[in-house]
């Protein structure tokens, strides 16, 4: 037994420390770089213009079309920046928009939840602050499913779990010597 702990603590630090070597190297500090340009020029304006609707069930066709035309003019600015879902999604809105016959709180939802991950996704990769649980409630945003949604589970396993397996390793290798 004591010998298995010695081969795995370890491998588990060298684990632990090339994974924050990772973060640190400049390819992810051009990643970055790319997030943060993504946030600043599409996926913020997007935010803001949906938020105060976000996964609200009452608004109008005129409200709808109001953020559809803003949306679009967001990704004219620049297509390359904006998540393949909501481009695809609005396109799907432009090929139905002149038949008229379409469910358009279904495609209101869809880019609510799009946005909405997006979002949450750069601000978790730029490590800058995001909605949590209680704002979500607040704001009647979906928090429920957002409770065990990945961002929740990694936010719990890096700053609670793994922590806390680390000392319990260096507890253990204390108590074994």
């Amino acid at each position: 037994m004591r010998e298995y702990l010695i081969t795995i603590v370890p491998s588990l630090i060298l684990a632990i420390a090339t994974y924050y070597a990772y973060r640190m190297s400049s390819r992810y500090a051009f990643i970055g770089r790319n997030y943060e340009k993504r946030l600043r020029h599409f996926a913020a304006p997007a935010f803001e213009l949906f938020e105060p609707y976000l996964y609200k069930k009452d608004i109008s066709y005129q409200t709808f079309l109001h953020l559809y035309e803003e949306l679009s003019k967001l990704v004219e600015k620049d297509r390359l920046l904006v998540n393949d879902r909501i481009l695809d999604h609005l396109d799907t809105v432009k090929r139905l928009l002149p038949h008229g016959e379409f469910d358009y709180m279904e495609d209101f939802e869809s880019f609510c939840k799009h946005i909405d991950a997006d979002i949450s996704f750069l601000q978790s990769r730029l490590g800058l602050p995001r909605r949590g649980f209680l704002y979500r409630v607040n704001h009647d945003q979906r928090a429920f499913r957002h409770l065990l949604s990945w961002n929740v589970l990694s936010e719990f396993i890096r700053f609670f779990l793994l922590p806390f397996l680390f000392y319990m390793a260096l507890l253990l290798m204390v108590i074994i010597y």
